[in-house]
């Protein structure tokens, strides 16, 4: 290689690394020391205290699990003991704390290792549905007006069980939605009990419009997100708040009739349509747009924080409505912890600490594996992100505000698809930047048509072609398209089994497939039975023949 080209290449790589990084605390993201450093001082503090109540050292352990602590931390050790103590002969009896503790409790066995403890979780997942209301909320012992605080958990708590491999059957979902979606109040807003005309709080938005995006995963797992981050090309041509409406043609004939009361005939399939969660979804966050604050004049301070970072990793929104609501609130954190390493809150300084240590280590958006967690340069709209390539062809590279572009192509999605066909490859990183952008930034449906040619792309000999394809193919949002990503995972090229991966997640709402980027031979195996069993149980049933066994 001449020593220009040496030079070239070695500056693109300098900007990579050194262009876009940010001064420490300016943009206070998860690998920020100060941010590292004050989870560390939190972790240190809940591993020192031992006078909280029982919901707040479960709580607590579940932080700890979050923040990378082993399971074998002496405080962590302790609380899933006791846990485990409460579940004799597969029968679980609470704590004083009642559904809070519950949830709390699956939610630790779950990160602390969801196979061993999954009998225990079982037994609590069965308390958990059982004291589910007949309207569909959770509430505490003996009380009989519905609770939004007490429902989150009950709602995160199954999502938990789910991902442990938890059946919980459909019906539950069906009830909370419909809870949910009743509840809502007229301005958009979530109050704390609604039977008793409480009105809408900032905390209990942000709960309920979480709450409604784990449903959402559940009862409508192939339909498109409702949120993606909001492009300004797309806030420019008039969806406010970012927000896509979806076409789902499960739910065609409920639109004509609006919500409907469960069935009993029917348990196994939604009962809410999908419009009338997105419709509760869009009104709780409209509400908070409206309201905007990261520090609500209230005592429950942090609590709202962790409600806040649920929100906005299931809803994959990094920006709200002009806000940086994770730099907002780590500023807040670091400004008011203790000297000790605590936090302050109404629900208690262990509580307080445990919900700063979650929304500062984002652990909604690892649990999903939102991409976002880190801002690291992306190129090629994210399909070379992290280092796995440059473009072979420098002169489709551009540096631009300290940074590396692709150059991209202009062009239909027939032309762009065009050049990826053509034998010569002169332009298929340009291309695959066009591709990327076109599907993100303009016309999320542009790849429906695009099927037949895609399949033929993920045979082609470049490897830029076959990753483009299966990123592609996943955004088709079509479940038969799943058995070709299924074959991707066998792919040699380190960076197709990774979009072939990651479109499979994408296509199905799968929020838990810890493959690593290069997998051993036994680690790919697994991976591909996985995926396997999980399309042969969600497959349509015209389909039978369409997945080699």
């Amino acid at each position: 290689m001449p020593m220009r080209w040496c030079l070239a290449v070695f500056g693109v790589l300098l900007l990579v690394t050194l262009g876009t990084a940010a001064p420490v605390g300016e943009q206070h993201e998860v690998d920020d020391p100060k941010v590292k450093a004050a989870i560390d001082r939190a972790v240190k503090y809940l591993g020192t205290q031992p006078g909280f109540s029982s919901g707040e050292r479960i709580l607590g352990a579940v932080a700890l699990l979050k923040a990378g602590q082993p399971a074998d931390h002496p405080k962590v050790k302790q609380m899933l003991e006791q846990i485990q103590a409460r579940v004799v002969g597969g029968v679980y009896t609470p704590a004083d704390s009642h559904i809070y503790g519950s949830c709390v409790s699956i939610m630790a066995l779950g990160t602390a290792d969801p196979v061993l403890y999954k009998p225990e979780m079982q037994a609590i997942t069965d308390y958990v549905i059982k004291h589910q209301s007949k309207d569909g909320c959770w509430t505490y012992l003996n009380q009989t007006v519905g609770d939004t605080s007490i429902s989150q958990y009950g709602v995160l708590a199954l999502w938990e069980a789910t991902r442990a491999g938890i059946d919980v059957p459909k019906d539950v979902w069906n009830r909370a939605a419909l809870w949910l979606t009743r509840t809502e109040l007229n301005d958009g807003g979530f109050g704390y009990h609604p039977a008793e005309s409480n009105p809408s709080t900032h905390t209990m938005t942000a709960a309920a419009v979480g709450s409604l995006y784990v449903i959402r995963l559940h009862l409508y797992p192939n339909s498109r997100e409702l949120v993606t981050e909001a492009p300004k090309a797309i806030k420019k041509r008039g969806i406010k708040y970012g927000v896509l409406y979806p076409i789902d043609p499960e739910t065609d004939e409920m639109k004509k009739t609006g919500p409907a009361a469960p069935r009993k005939a029917e348990p196994t399939v939604p009962t809410v349509p999908l419009t009338e969660i997105d419709k509760a979804i869009i009104g709780g966050k409209k509400w908070l747009s409206e309201r905007w604050t990261i520090e609500p004049n209230l005592s429950h301070k942090k609590y709202y924080l962790y409600a806040i970072e649920r929100m906005m990793a299931l809803g994959n929104i990094t920006d709200f409505d002009g806000h940086d609501w994770y730099k907002e609130g780590t500023e807040l954190l670091l400004r008011e912890q203790d000297a000790n390493g605590g936090w302050v809150d109404g629900s208690g300084t262990g509580s307080g600490t445990s919900f700063g240590i979650l929304f500062l280590g984002r652990a909604t958006a690892k649990a999903l594996n939102r991409p976002w967690i880190r801002r690291t340069p992306k190129l090629a709209g994210g399909l070379l992100a992290g280092g796995r390539g440059l473009p072979t062809n420098l002169n489709q590279v551009l540096l631009e505000n300290g940074g590396v572009k692709v150059r991209k192509l202009k062009g239909t999605m027939d032309e762009l698809l065009a050049e990826l066909e053509k034998s010569d490859g002169a332009n298929v990183e340009s291309a695959q930047a066009a591709i990327v952008d076109q599907v993100m930034l303009e016309n999320p449906q542009a790849l429906i048509a695009q099927k037949e040619r895609l399949k033929k792309l993920v045979l082609d000999k470049r490897i830029e072609v076959r990753r483009t394809a299966y990123w592609a193919l996943a955004r088709t949002d079509d479940l038969l398209m799943a058995p070709l990503l299924i074959t991707g995972l066998s792919d040699a090229d380190p960076g197709c089994f990774v979009e072939a991966r990651n479109g499979l997640r994408f296509l199905s709402h799968r929020l838990a497939d810890d493959t690593p980027d290069t997998p051993t031979d036994a680690q790919r195996a697994a991976a591909i039975t996985r995926w396997k069993a999980w399309y042969l149980a969600v497959r349509p049933y015209a389909v039978r023949d369409d997945l080699p066994q």
